[in-house]
């Protein structure tokens, strides 16, 4: 087994290079799926920015974000889904996602 320190020192050094979000509405009259991915772009030599674990996370929750927003307006303009039911959805999951990504960037600014 790997001690805490060696996960840390892996972990630190791993770099994510790529997010791929999967959302999909299921209903009875059919399922709605969006797939996105994003390339992480490397980092201008000297700017600092490294695509670290933490980052790769934040980037996942804004690309999920957006991937189920797409979902659920897609399932509306096919019309497997009411319009107030959408409107619910995405603001729930607005909510949702502001509140993991600012908990993730305050742990990012605990750890700087």
């Amino acid at each position: 087994m790997m001690s805490s320190d060696r996960l840390a020192g892996l972990s630190q050094r791993l770099r994510i290079t790529k997010v791929t979000c999967r959302r999909t509405v299921k209903t009875p009259t059919g399922d709605t799926e969006v797939e996105y991915e994003a390339v992480i772009v490397p980092a201008e030599e000297g700017d600092g920015w490294v695509s670290s674990l933490r980052e790769a996370k934040v980037a996942t929750h804004m690309l999920a974000l957006q991937a189920d927003i797409a979902a659920h307006e897609d399932a509306l303009a096919s019309g497997t889904i009411p319009e107030k039911f959408c409107r619910d959805q995405i603001q729930s999951v607005r909510t949702t996602y502001a509140r993991l990504i600012q908990k993730d960037l305050e742990r990012e600014a605990e750890h700087e």
